[in-house]
């Protein structure tokens, strides 16, 4: 049985926290987290997001993969550019990492970047 902590925040029976956050005009989000101050932080950051206008939803980042935030560019912004180059995805290992999981990209440190140039 789930008891509420404080509003919006809630303990689940395996002893975890589900922090929600609810406004007109944005989509109800929630997230599960161990400790009750990370679900406190969490949703007073998403308030306030939501009520200053600045919030973005991470939903959408932890389910995009590397491999199709990389088609759309390509196809979005690069395709409408004058004088484009064009440029294919030669690694088919970006199909599976998640925006999320990037967010220190690995070719920052010296690998090699999974676009190659088709000219």
């Amino acid at each position: 049985m789930a008891r509420k902590k404080s509003p919006g925040i809630t303990l689940l029976s395996n002893g975890r926290f589900r922090a929600r956050s609810r406004r007109k005009g944005y989509p109800a989000d929630s997230h599960v987290f161990d400790a009750l101050e990370d679900a406190t932080e969490w949703k007073a950051n998403a308030d306030a997001g939501k009520r200053h206008g600045t919030y973005v939803n991470s939903k959408e980042a932890e389910n995009t993969t590397l491999r199709a935030a990389l088609k759309a560019y390509l196809g979005e912004v690069v395709g409408v550019k004058k004088g484009k180059i064009r440029l294919g995805l030669r690694r088919p290992a970006t199909g599976s990492v998640t925006l999320v999981s990037w967010a220190a990209p690995p070719f920052a440190e010296g690998a090699v970047f999974p676009l190659c140039c088709d000219t």
